[in-house]
């Protein structure tokens, strides 16, 4: 996830989508 680097690590975990863009 680009957009919004550390907008939620609780929804990133959730959605399974880590930013390692």
């Amino acid at each position: 996830y680009s957009e919004g680097h550390n907008w939620s690590a609780e929804n990133a975990k959730n959605s399974n989508c880590v930013d390692t863009l």
